[in-house]
Formats: structure tokens, sequence, C-alpha cells
């Protein structure tokens, strides 16, 4: 049996404890679809709540996630062409637009 002192045993509880609520954190996001869970904050950039995809300016665009000038160049020329977006995905048919970057700008944009 491994003897520990009273000091090493209080550090092996804190780093245990802090496991487990790791642990329970990553459950809890991944069973709920938590969007605003406290890992995730630090990662976004500032983004408005809501941006309506018809109104925003290319700057708001490009301060979107996984929006760069070219893809926001396409979504202004498409809402000119077309009159406006009716619905959020219809970016699917701008060029680097993806499933997976749709997924996350429907979080954020909307349309009126």
């Amino acid at each position: 049996m491994i003897h520990l002192t009273p000091q090493e045993r209080k550090v092996i509880l804190f780093l245990s404890l802090l496991f487990i609520l790791g642990v329970g954190l990553s459950v809890f996001k991944k069973t709920t679809g938590c969007n605003f869970c406290s890992i995730e904050i630090y990662s976004q950039k500032n983004v408005p709540a809501a941006l309506d995809i018809n109104l925003a300016t290319r700057q708001e665009l490009t301060e979107l996630p996984d929006i760069g000038e070219k893809t926001a160049d396409a979504i202004i020329a498409a809402r000119s062409s077309q009159g406006g977006f009716k619905d959020i995905s219809e970016l699917k048919n701008i060029p680097g637009v993806t499933n997976v970057k749709l997924k996350r700008l429907e979080k954020i944009l909307v349309v009126r």
C-alpha cells in the first residue's frame, strides 16, 4: 500500500474532483445541447445575438465565425440579386458555406 502525506491526499482529492467536474460538464453539454456553456464563452468571437442576414453589412458578416471577406461578398451579391433571403437555409447556395457553417450561423442569423 502507498503511504501518502495528508497534503498529498488533499492534492489527489482536489484533482479527482476537478476531473469529475470536467466530465460532468462535458456530459451535460452533450446531452442538453447547451449553447451557453462556460466552456465555449471564451472560444467564440463576440457576435451579436441575432443579426438579420438581409440587413447585415460586409463588416458585420466578416465578424461572424467562419465567414471571410469572399464569403461575405458572395452573401451580399446573392442577397442583392434575389431581393433578399427568405430563409437562412438559402445560404447553402453560397460558395464556401458548408452544412457545418450553416449550422453555426443558424444560431446567430435571422431573416426578418
